[in-house]
């Protein structure tokens, strides 16, 4: 992929992420609820479009979830022999994790994913 091809994703997906976090509620802002343990609370960031590009809609059977979101709360950490580790995720992260397993949960009338620790795979640099 050449040079300026790579920068105009790149700057397409921070665009994206933006204007997805314009229309959220801001993540940094105080969530009142925490993780315990090796949990994370991921909100998913929808990207699958309704439509193919010949114009036929995707029945919603269908549709992939996106494996792609932004993280709400974390747990304090995990413990390895006898020493604790801590995460090193922060509320306001856009990561990506596994598409199948996690609990899906509602919390204040938005739908959250709950992840184990493992099953979060990348931490999007932007």
């Amino acid at each position: 992929m050449p040079k300026q091809e790579l920068q105009e994703d790149t700057e397409a997906k921070k665009e994206f992420v933006e204007a997805w976090r314009k229309e959220q509620p801001n993540p940094t802002h105080y969530f009142p609820y925490r993780c315990l343990g090796e949990q994370i609370l991921v909100q998913r960031i929808d990207s699958e479009t309704e439509t193919t590009t010949g114009g036929v809609v995707k029945p919603e059977i269908a549709r992939l979830k996106s494996n792609r979101g932004i993280v709400m709360a974390v747990g304090e950490g995990r413990i390895i022999g006898n020493e604790f580790q801590p995460f090193n995720l922060r509320p306001g992260q856009v990561v990506r994790f596994s598409r199948v397993g996690g609990q899906d949960i509602e919390v204040d009338g938005q739908n959250f994913i709950l992840l184990h620790w493992k099953q979060v795979y990348l931490v999007e640099i932007a």
